[in-house]
């Protein structure tokens, strides 16, 4: 079985190895934040935006980025970790920033951080036999400055996937604070009928973290193909 090994703080560590101490604010608060990525044919999807959404996460909690801690360095620091986990062009990279060891009341920003890599298929396959999906009736995504954050406290996203497994589901829809549709517990949601694309409006970012993204990407790619876009 070959090695899996994974980087805190610019360490290459095995799979396994413990680094953080039960004091850790990530562990106790969900003080952080992540980022998943996509690697396809060996390059990074939509970096950009990614690291855009990442840097104003980490202002938005205060968290410092450490001086060295750049894009290129992590698709540098990535690519070693790739070469030593024999991954060659597919892959999901996961990226997680969070504070150390202090009290709720302590003002501490410096910032850890934790990337891994996991392989992946090279063969994109759409699902052409549609999902089995209800609406999760317990928990609504909330409005607020910290909602539209990829929080390391995911637990509306994590309950609504219980809520899916228990029920047999493949899916399940989360509602924001007005009870209108605002993602899944592990996607977006976006329609295409008649060449237009179907999203949320704006205002409905602030209760979604992963849309500004999709916006950003797929819509600006629709244009380039003649397709339209309006909000639901």
């Amino acid at each position: 079985m070959n090695e899996h090994f994974f980087i805190y703080n610019k360490q290459f560590l095995h799979s396994g190895v413990p680094v953080i101490s039960a004091q850790n604010r990530s562990f106790r608060y969900g003080d952080g934040l992540f980022e998943t990525m996509r690697l396809y044919r060996g390059k990074i999807i939509n970096i950009d935006f990614h690291f855009e959404r990442l840097f104003d996460g980490m202002k938005t909690l205060a968290l410092e980025l450490p001086v060295f801690f750049s894009k290129e360095y992590f698709i540098e620091t990535v690519n070693e970790l790739l070469l030593k986990n024999s991954i060659s062009s597919n892959a999901k990279i996961r990226l997680m920033v969070f504070r150390g060891d202090e009290g709720i009341f302590d003002i501490e920003n410096s910032t850890n951080f934790i990337i891994e890599t996991f392989p992946l298929p090279g063969i994109i396959e759409l699902n052409e036999k549609g999902l089995a999906v209800d609406v999760f009736p317990d928990v609504a995504k909330s409005g607020d400055r910290l909602s539209n954050l990829k929080s390391n406290n995911y637990l509306p996203s994590v309950m609504a996937a219980r809520f899916a497994k228990k029920n047999s589901l493949d899916d399940a829809i989360i509602l924001n604070a007005f009870g209108r549709v605002c993602e899944t517990a592990i996607a977006n949601i976006f329609i295409i009928k008649d060449q237009r694309i179907i999203t949320k409006g704006i205002f409905y970012t602030f209760f979604d973290q992963g849309i500004y993204l999709f916006q950003n990407i797929f819509i600006k790619a629709s244009f380039s193909n003649n397709t339209s876009k309006r909000d639901w």
